[in-house]
């Protein structure tokens, strides 16, 4: 994309800085991993980011959500995801369900929300096969909550995805 994806401009911020204050106005505390290369006040680093998904993610795990009941994967290529759909993950996760993740129109997206009970398999998971490995080991935990929100599958990996979003290039 030519930049990082965290500070891609949209809606007068960034990918990041919209997701953070979503997730703020939702009533959630985030942590934020990141790349060495990126200097981002109070995130925790993941020195191995060439390691995946699931290695940013016991980054995170460690540094901000290690005696917390749930974490939440907030993914930053999925910058449009509502305030209402957080709450409500969150309110699922506040309730005891212990691994939950939204659908719009019948479509599984991001972000998931692991509990405690999952946290044993993150930390020690294969690495090559990231979270999804866990979601799937995890399976019969799983409670689904349809929400109206097609930010939820909304991935923008590619400069065409950027395009398609904002109308621009990146």
């Amino acid at each position: 994309m030519g930049r990082p994806k965290a500070f891609l401009p949209l809606e007068g911020t960034t990918f990041l800085g919209l997701i953070l204050s979503r997730l703020a106005e939702a009533g959630i505390e985030a942590g934020v991993v990141t790349s060495p290369e990126l200097s981002i006040e109070g995130a925790a680093v993941n020195l191995r980011p060439e390691d995946g998904q699931l290695s940013s993610l016991r980054v995170g795990l460690e540094a901000f959500a290690r005696d917390r009941p749930w974490l939440m994967l907030v993914l930053v290529d999925h910058p449009t995801v509502s305030v209402e759909t957080y709450r409500r993950l969150a309110e699922a996760a506040d309730a005891g369900h212990r691994l939950v993740a939204p659908s719009f129109q019948g479509r599984r997206g991001h972000p998931v929300v692991f509990s405690r009970a999952c946290y044993p398999d993150l930390l020690d998971g294969p690495l090559e096969e990231g979270a999804r490995w866990v979601v799937g080991r995890h399976r019969h935990l799983r409670h689904e909550i349809a929400v109206d929100d097609p930010g939820i599958l909304r991935d923008v990996d590619l400069p065409e995805d950027y395009r398609r979003l904002t109308g621009e290039s990146p």
